[in-house]
C-alpha cells in the first residue's frame, strides 16, 4: 500500500486516492491491518475525506501530489 495510496511518516498516516470509491476501499484495508496489529489512533486527530491536504509541503488531491506553491514562493 505504501508508495501506492498511503504515505507514513512518523505517527502520520496519509491515505489519498482518486475517488470516494477507492477512498472507502483504502481506508478499509489500512484500518484493517491497524485493527490486526492492535493499533489504535485518536479519533479526534482523524481527517476523512478532505479533499486535498497539505503533508510535508506537499498538496496531496486526487490530481496527485504536487509542491505546495506557498513553500515555492517563500524560496
Amino acid at each position: 500500500m505504501i508508495g501506492r495510496f498511503v504515505v507514513v511518516y512518523f505517527n502520520h498516516i496519509l491515505i489519498y486516492s482518486q475517488s470516494e470509491e477507492d477512498h472507502v476501499q483504502h481506508l478499509h484495508e489500512v484500518l484493517t491491518i491497524l485493527f490486526n496489529k492492535k493499533l489504535c489512533g485518536n479519533l479526534e486527530k482523524y481527517d476523512f475525506f478532505t479533499p486535498q491536504v497539505v503533508f510535508l509541503a506537499y498538496v496531496v488531491s486526487a490530481q496527485g501530489i504536487h509542491v505546495d506553491e506557498s513553500k515555492i514562493k517563500a524560496i
